[in-house]
Order: C-alpha cells, then sequence, then structure tokens
C-alpha cells in the first residue's frame, strides 16, 4: 500500500474509506525533504502549488481523510505530482510564492496574483495630495504600496486622511468659488477657492513625507490620539475602523522600510544557528544552501543597484521580499558579510495594542 516509514503507517487507519486514495501511489517517489509540490490535471495544467518540510508526509496526508471539500475536489483531479526539491524553508517559501505568480493555479485563492497592483501616492506639484495610482514612475512622487486591492490602499490613504489635513480633492487651486466639503468641515487644507496659499500648506506636506520616509509617529500618533478619544467616549466601532487604518499604514510604512534596507544592503550572505544559509540580492532569493546538501540555485537575478524603485515594482517581488525579510528578522540569523549597511531608520513604527498603547515591531527591533 506504499507504506514505508512508521509515520505513514500511523497515519493509514485514517484513510479508510477516502475516495481517492489509490491515487496515493503519486506520491511514492517524493522525498522526505523540503520543497514544493505542483498538483497537475489530465491536461497537464498545474492547479495548485504547495510547500512542505517533509514533501513525502504533506502530500500524502491529503488521502489520510481530509474531509475539506476544496481537498476532495483536487484529489478528483489529480492526475501527477510535480515536485521541486530545496535546500531550505526558506528556499521552499520563495519558490512556491514565484510558482503561484507563474501559474497562476485555480486552487490557489490566497497568494494568488492580483490583475493589478495598487500604490499610494503623494504627488509632486505646487498642492500635493493623495492619490490612488496603479504603476509607479520616477516623477518625485512619494509612494507607499503595492497593494493587492484598491480597497487596501484606500484603506492606507484614509489612515493618512486621519492623521494629516492634507487636501482631498483633485480641483485645481481657484477653481472653485467655494472651498471643497473637507475644507469646509475643517479635515483638509485645500486651495480649490484660491485662499490656500504654498507656504501655509507646506508644513502639512512635510509631515507626510517624513511620516512616510523618517518618523512614522508623525502619522501614526493622531490615529492612537484618536482612537484613545473615541474608546473614551464609549464608541468603540468607529475605534476599530480607525484601529484598522492604523494596522493599514503601520504595515505599509514597515514594508516599504524593509524593501529600502535590503536595497541599500545590496547583496546580504546570512546563515541561521541550524546551518541554513542565503545569498539575498537586493531583497531577492539568489542562492540558498544548508549545511549537509550544499548550494541551490534558487534563482538568477539580474540587479541594478542604483535603478531600484523607492518601493517594490509589483506585488509579487514585495510578497518575496517580505518572505525573505521575515527569515532575516524573526530567526536565529547572523549575517556574513553584506555589499553595503543593513539598517533601518531610528524611530520604529509602533504597533497597536487592545488597551490603546503601541509597541515597536518585533522585526525592528531585532535588526536595529
Amino acid at each position: 500500500m506504499g507504506v514505508t516509514a512508521l509515520e505513514d503507517l500511523l497515519q493509514l487507519p485514517t484513510a479508510r474509506g477516502s475516495r481517492h486514495y489509490e491515487k496515493i501511489h503519486l506520491a511514492d517517489a517524493l522525498p522526505r525533504r523540503p520543497g514544493v509540490y505542483l498538483f497537475h490535471d489530465r491536461n497537464g495544467g498545474v492547479f495548485y502549488v504547495g510547500k512542505a518540510k517533509n514533501l513525502r508526509t504533506r502530500v500524502r496526508s491529503y488521502f489520510y481523510g481530509d474531509d475539506r471539500r476544496t481537498v476532495g475536489t483536487m484529489l478528483q483531479e489529480l492526475d501527477r505530482i510535480e515536485h521541486r526539491e530545496c535546500a531550505t524553508e526558506l528556499e521552499a517559501e520563495v519558490t512556491e510564492l514565484r510558482l503561484i505568480h507563474s501559474h497562476r493555479p485555480r486552487h490557489n485563492r490566497r497568494s494568488k496574483p492580483p490583475k493589478s497592483s495598487h500604490w499610494v501616492k503623494l504627488t509632486h506639484d505646487a498642492f500635493p495630495r493623495l492619490s490612488l495610482v496603479r504603476s509607479q514612475r520616477d516623477d518625485g512622487g512619494t509612494y507607499l504600496g503595492p497593494f493587492r486591492s484598491r480597497r487596501s490602499a484606500e484603506l492606507v490613504m484614509t489612515a493618512i486622511w486621519d492623521a494629516v489635513p492634507i487636501r482631498r480633492c483633485s480641483s485645481k487651486a481657484g477653481t472653485r468659488d467655494a472651498p471643497c466639503a473637507p475644507a469646509q468641515l475643517g479635515v483638509a487644507l485645500c486651495p480649490c477657492d484660491g485662499s490656500l496659499t504654498r507656504e501655509r500648506y507646506a508644513p502639512v506636506v512635510a509631515v507626510v513625507r517624513s511620516g512616510i520616509g523618517e518618523d512614522p509617529s508623525l502619522l501614526l500618533e493622531p490615529l492612537m490620539a484618536k482612537m484613545s478619544q473615541l474608546a473614551a467616549l464609549e464608541r468603540y466601532e468607529e475605534a476599530a475602523w480607525v484601529r484598522d487604518r492604523y494596522r493599514a499604514l503601520a504595515r505599509a510604512l514597515t514594508r516599504r522600510r524593509e524593501w529600502q534596507a535590503m536595497n541599500r544592503a545590496g547583496v546580504v550572505w546570512a546563515e541561521s544557528t541550524d546551518g541554513e544559509g542565503a545569498i539575498i540580492d537586493h531583497g531577492h532569493l539568489s542562492l540558498s544552501w544548508n549545511g549537509r546538501h550544499g548550494p541551490m540555485l534558487a534563482r538568477s537575478v539580474d540587479v541594478e543597484p542604483d535603478g531600484w524603485p523607492q518601493t517594490p515594482p509589483s506585488v509579487e517581488v514585495a510578497e518575496e521580499a517580505h518572505l525573505v525579510w521575515q527569515w532575516l528578522t524573526e530567526r536565529r540569523v547572523r549575517l556574513l558579510d553584506a555589499t553595503g549597511p543593513l539598517m533601518l531608520p531610528r524611530i520604529p513604527v509602533r504597533e497597536p495594542l487592545l488597551n490603546g498603547e503601541a509597541r515597536s515591531s518585533p522585526d525592528m527591533d531585532a535588526v536595529r
């Protein structure tokens, strides 16, 4: 029955009654090593991609009485299993992400790439404002993102609107007889009626730019104060809305810092205490190894160190960079060498707690 190890024997009783158990032989060639598996249908198409610390054990587990409807559907469609062995868990995570973005399997819903990326942009003009865009350009603007959906980008933009009275309308200066609605409500400064001068507006723009690039507290502390005020008034639902905006903005600021830190560092050589190592090229995993199996090439990356944008150019690149950053900061990893300094801004991004207080993000403390 294909059982060659104790762990498989212990799981065997749970497979009783499985409609598709006869297909378990498709997993016979899988090694007990980290890697990525691809499920193919009878037409050769890839409909699911997954990663595992132990490829054989993970894939066989699908046949051991998993009663999820999606698993039953996948096993019914399954015709062939392909696998790619990886040197480390990090390489398996990155390889899984790349294959999902490449094949767009219909059963991988969470990591499937979006049709388009979205950014929040602080424009570069006489009276800058926040705008939602689908591309990043070298036009003097300040960008946050990329985001998987327009809704996620709007949540971050609304958070900045709540924190700073930056203009919200897109009308040209002096084209209205009366101020726009946000200006009349006192939540934004706007030049649409011609009464706002550049000198009066410039400090607002400076706060937004500095909050995105250097001191996140300039944007996050006003949200924290607003959250506390609403909670004190027992307006808990509104306080929860502000908390969600805070978290979305804090996450966007953190990801932007991670990306820029790895790009300044250039090529990084690092190794964990258990012998897993990696060469990271401007946020991309270029090479990985462990002490037992030697180096394995993850992907050849062509890098232009002077040409990197201020945020990742796509959701795919952003998600890979975040996986690499988590490995660098959440595992016990020591840096062996780097072509540049790996560092973060001095002022940390703080995460809100349930009691209204804030704390430094753990990964920030680890690197700082």
